[in-house]
C-alpha cells in the first residue's frame, strides 16, 4: 500500500517538475536563438528572422511579439503576435518542434514544424500590401493571399491563391494584359537556388492565362501562354498581341532575365 502511495504521489509531481524545468532550465535567449537557426537552416542561405520580444508561458507554451523575416537584406514580411508550444527536449538537439499561429497584417499564419526536418505551414487572409518582399522586388499589388506550404528538409511545395488582385507596379509589364488579372492560381515547388513554377494561371476582365519554367539563382526562365477575350480588347491591345500569337486566339511569349 504504501508503495502504491509513493507511485502516486511521483506520478502526480512529473507535471509540476516538468513546468519547474521548463522556467528554470530552459532560458528564453535559447529558445530564441533556436527558432531563429532552425528558419535559416530550414530555408537555405539567404533567410534569416529576427525575434522580438519572446517570453515563456505555463505548460510550453511561448508568445513573440514579432519575427521579421529577410530574404538577405530585404525584409519579407513581419509575423506578430505569434502563439506556439514548444517541444523543450528538441532545444540541446538544435532541432525545433513546435505548433504556431500569428498574424500577417490582419492575415492568419499558422503552422506545425519540426525544423530543419519540415512541416506544413497555412496563411489565409493575407493582403499583398502587407509584404514587404513585394515591394522590394518592385511589385505594387493589392489582392488577398491564401496558401499551404508543405516543408521537407531545404526544398519546399506552396499551393496558392490571390483574389481581388490589383496589380498597380510590377517589373513584369512587359507580359500584355498582365494589370488586368483579377484572380491568380499557383503552385510552386522551391529546393536550394531554384524555384519551379509548376502551374500558374491568370483570370481577369479580359481573359485568361498560364505560365510555368523556373527561376534559378534569379535568372528567369517563364513561358506565358495568353488566352484573351477578343471582344474586350483594344485596337492597341490586338495589335501588341499579334506578333506572339501561336494559333487563332493563342499567344505565346516567354519572360528570360533577372528578378
Amino acid at each position: 500500500m504504501r508503495n502504491i502511495r509513493i507511485f502516486l504521489l511521483v506520478t502526480a509531481s512529473i507535471p509540476f517538475i516538468a513546468v519547474l524545468l521548463w522556467y528554470f532550465s530552459v532560458p528564453s535567449s535559447l529558445i530564441n536563438k533556436r527558432i531563429e537557426e532552425s528558419i535559416s537552416e530550414s530555408a537555405g542561405s539567404g533567410v534569416r528572422a529576427e525575434i522580438t520580444g519572446l517570453s515563456k508561458g505555463p505548460f510550453f507554451d511561448i508568445h513573440i511579439e514579432s519575427m521579421a523575416v529577410y530574404e538577405k537584406e530585404n525584409r519579407a514580411f513581419d509575423i506578430t503576435d505569434v502563439s506556439a508550444r514548444i517541444n523543450p527536449v528538441y532545444l540541446y538537439k538544435k532541432n525545433i518542434v513546435l505548433k504556431m499561429e500569428g498574424s500577417i497584417g490582419k492575415g492568419k499564419i499558422n503552422g506545425e514544424l519540426r525544423l530543419p526536418e519540415g512541416g506544413v505551414i497555412k496563411t489565409e487572409g493575407i493582403a499583398l500590401d502587407s509584404v514587404a518582399y513585394l515591394k522590394s522586388l518592385g511589385i505594387n499589388a493589392k489582392g488577398i493571399l491564401s496558401s499551404e506550404t508543405v516543408l521537407s528538409g531545404n526544398s519546399s511545395e506552396t499551393r496558392f491563391t490571390v483574389e481581388e488582385l490589383d496589380l498597380k507596379e510590377t517589373p513584369f509589364a512587359i507580359i500584355p494584359l498582365i494589370n488586368s488579372f483579377r484572380r491568380v492560381k499557383g503552385l510552386v515547388n522551391a529546393s536550394k537556388d531554384k524555384i519551379t513554377v509548376t502551374s500558374l494561371s491568370f483570370d481577369g476582365d479580359k481573359g485568361y492565362a498560364r505560365a510555368k519554367g523556373d527561376i534559378v539563382r534569379g535568372n528567369l526562365n517563364i513561358v506565358v501562354e495568353l488566352m484573351p477575350e477578343s471582344g474586350r480588347l483594344e485596337e492597341f491591345e490586338k495589335m501588341m498581341l499579334r506578333q506572339y500569337e501561336s494559333s487563332p486566339g493563342l499567344y505565346v511569349f516567354p519572360y528570360n532575365g533577372r528578378l
